[in-house]
């Protein structure tokens, strides 16, 4: 498999590339039979959880938002503390595709920072037709 083939198609910026480069070395990316990657695919804790209809139903089942808050192991489920680097039940090993990049607070921030240069635009259109009357 080419994994340069992907990396400017899937990722949109270098922290995301590394962690295709990475699960791709770790063989945890999901192909086809042709070989090419199946998008999307999800990971919580360096474990594929599956692509958006399996999360859907991990949604559904009430399983997601304890993964994601790392609450519950995501091969079994069982109880975990967010803390733990192992489950208790299973012995699944948690681990970070990138540690530190990939965080819920990044996200908000990233998302603020666009709603914020949004608005901006917004007033600055309203402020150019204003400026038109």
């Amino acid at each position: 498999v080419d994994t340069t083939a992907y990396m400017g198609v899937v990722g949109e910026g270098d922290a995301e590339n590394r962690a295709i480069q990475k699960l791709m070395t770790e063989n945890k990316l999901q192909l086809n039979e042709e070989e090419d990657l199946i998008l999307p695919q999800i990971f919580i804790d360096g474990h594929f959880v599956g692509s958006a209809a399996e999360v859907q139903g991990l949604e559904d089942d009430g399983h997601l938002e304890r993964m994601l808050l790392r609450l519950a192991c995501v091969v079994c489920h069982a109880r975990r503390s967010p803390a733990a680097t192992e489950c208790p039940a299973c012995k699944a090993k948690f681990v970070d595709i990138m540690p530190g990049e990939f965080t819920i607070d990044n996200h908000l921030h990233a998302l603020a920072q666009a709603y914020e240069e949004e608005e901006s635009d917004d007033d600055d259109e309203s402020d150019s037709e204003n400026d038109d009357a």
